[in-house]
C-alpha cells in the first residue's frame, strides 16, 4: 500500500510540474508577438529592443526544463511496529522508486542490499526477502525485507535511530541514434533519519524482573482436562493399534501352516497335541471313576505320550486321514477338529525313552524331555510286564507330568504365540546380560 502511495504522489507531482510548464510556455509564445507592435508605435524601429524579447521569451523555457526534472532515486523506511523490546525480532521495509524513462533510468547496486550481505548495525540481521518489482508509470518500485534483533540492554526505555544506510547507484543514459547506452559515476543517496522505540520490559519502580503467566485458573483446568483426554484416547488407540499387529503378525505367521493344513486335509500341530491331551485326561477320568489302572489306559496313555513327546522335541507327529468307519489300531489316536467337522485323522508318534533327545542348543526344554523320558519308561514298562501289578501311583504320576506338558506345548504352538516368543526370549537375554 505505501509503495503504490507515495508511487502515485510522485506521478502526480511531476504530471504537474510539467503541465505548469507547458501552460507557461504556451503563454510566452502567445505573448512574444504582441510586444514589439506596442513598442513600435510611439518611437520608431531601433535593434535594442530585440535582446529583450529574446530574452523574455527564453526565459520561460528555463524554467520549464527545471521543472522537469526530479530525484532519479528515493528511498524510505517501514518498520512492522512502532516499539521493540530488547531481544524482540521485528521486520524492517526499505523501499525504493526508481525512475526509468526511454532516455534514461537509475540503476541501483542492489547486491549490497542484500539480506545475506548487508550489516544494519546496531541490529542483528536474522534473514530477509525480496519482493517483486512493482512498475508504474516512469517509476520502478522495490522493496527488501529485513528480520531484525536488537539486543542492548543500554537502551531500556530510549529511542534508536534506524539504520544510516547510503544506497549507491548510477545514472544510465540512452542514445536513440547509436543505440548504445552510457552510465555516470556513482551516486548515493542516504536514507530519512528515522528512530524506533525500545520499550521497557518492566516498570522502573519494579524490584525485580518476573515473567508473569497469562494463564488463568479455568484456562489452565482446560489445558489440564485435554490432556487427560488425550493421553487416554492415546492409549485407547495404541491399545487397538497392539491388538491389530498381534493379529496380523499372528495372521502371517500361521499363513503357510494354515494353507497346508487346507490342501492336505491334515491337523496343525498345536490341534494334534490338543487331541493327545484330551486323550490323557480321558484316561485320568476313567482311572479315577474306577480306582485302578487297566491294560487299555496304559496302552492309551502311552500312544498319547509318544504324540506329545515327538510334538515337544520337533520331530512331529505322523498323520493320515481316516477312511470312512476305520478305527485307530494299537499306538494311534483317532482326532478330530475343533467342532467335530471333517474327517478323522489318524495319529501316531514314534518316540521311545531312549531315542527322546531335545533339540541341539537348546537346554531349556531339558527339563522337559526329563519329564517325558520318566512317563514313557513308566508307561512302557506297564505295557510289556510280566504278571506284576500295576504301580498306580506312579502311572498317576506320570500321566499328570505328561498332561502338563502337552497343555504347555500346545499353547506353545499356537501361530500368534510362537511368533511372540523369539522376541520375548531375545528381551529375556538382554536384561540378563
Amino acid at each position: 500500500m505505501m509503495p503504490t502511495l507515495f508511487a502515485d504522489m510522485t506521478i502526480r507531482g511531476g504530471r504537474r510540474r510539467i503541465a505548469v510548464a507547458m501552460v507557461a510556455s504556451a503563454v510566452a509564445v502567445l505573448c512574444a508577438p504582441a510586444r514589439p507592435a506596442q513598442a513600435q508605435a510611439p518611437a520608431p524601429a531601433s535593434s535594442q529592443p530585440q535582446p529583450q524579447k529574446q530574452a523574455v521569451a527564453q526565459a520561460p523555457a528555463t524554467r520549464s526544463q527545471a521543472t522537469e526534472e526530479v530525484d532519479p532515486l528515493n528511498c524510505w523506511w517501514r518498520t512492522s511496529i512502532s516499539a521493540v523490546t530488547v531481544g524482540q525480532p521485528f521486520d524492517l521495509y526499505l523501499t525504493c522508486a526508481v525512475v526509468e524513462t526511454e532516455s534514461a533510468s537509475a540503476v541501483v547496486d542492489r547486491a549490497r542490499l542484500d539480506p545475506k550481505a548487508i550489516e544494519l548495525a546496531p541490529f542483528e540481521v536474522l534473514g530477509g526477502s525480496v519482493a517483486p518489482d512493482v512498475r508504474s508509470g516512469d517509476h520502478t518500485f522495490f522493496q527488501v525485507q529485513y528480520s531484525l534483533r536488537f539486543v542492548n540492554e543500554g537502551f531500556f526505555n530510549q529511542d534508536i535511530a534506524l539504520p544510516n544506510l547510503s544506497i549507491a547507484y548510477r545514472i544510465q543514459l540512452r542514445s536513440a541514434a547509436q543505440g548504445a547506452s552510457t552510465q555516470g559515476m556513482e551516486r548515493r543517496f542516504a536514507m530519512p533519519h528515522q528512530s524506533l522505540r525500545v520499550a521497557s520490559l518492566v516498570p522502573a519502580d519494579s524490584n525485580d524482573i518476573r515473567d508473569a503467566t497469562t494463564l488463568t485458573f479455568a484456562e489452565v483446568d482446560a489445558l489440564a482436562s485435554r490432556g487427560r483426554l488425550l493421553t487416554t484416547s492415546g492409549v485407547v488407540v495404541l491399545g487397538l493399534a497392539a491388538v491389530i499387529a498381534l493379529a496380523g503378525i499372528g495372521s502371517a505367521v500361521g499363513s503357510t501352516q494354515k494353507l497346508r493344513i487346507v490342501k492336505t486335509g491334515l491337523l496343525s500341530e498345536s490341534a494334534v497335541l490338543r487331541g493327545a491331551r484330551a486323550a490323557l485326561v480321558a484316561v485320568r477320568k476313567r482311572v479315577e471313576g474306577s480306582g485302578s489302572w487297566s491294560a487299555d489306559d496304559v496302552a492309551q496313555a502311552l500312544t498319547a505320550t509318544r504324540i506329545v513327546s515327538a510334538c515337544a522335541v520337533g520331530t512331529g507327529a505322523s498323520q493320515r486321514l481316516a477312511a470312512a468307519g476305520e478305527e485307530p489300531l494299537s499306538g494311534a489316536l483317532s482326532v478330530r477338529r475343533r467342532f467335530g467337522t471333517g474327517a478323522a485323522i489318524i495319529v501316531s508318534g514314534a518316540s521311545t525313552a531312549k531315542s527322546l533327545r531335545a533339540p541341539l542348543g537348546d537346554s531349556r526344554l531339558q527339563p522337559r524331555v526329563d519329564q517325558l523320558r520318566d512317563a514313557l519308561t513308566a508307561f512302557t514298562a506297564a505295557q510289556y510286564r510280566d504278571a506284576a501289578p500295576l504301580d498306580d501311583a506312579g502311572l498317576s504320576a506320570a500321566l499328570a507330568s505328561v498332561i502338563d506338558v502337552a497343555g504347555r506345548v500346545a499353547l506353545e504352538r499356537l501361530p500368534i504365540v510362537s511368533a511372540l516368543i523369539p522376541s520375548v526370549r531375545r528381551q529375556l537375554q538382554e536384561r540378563r546380560a
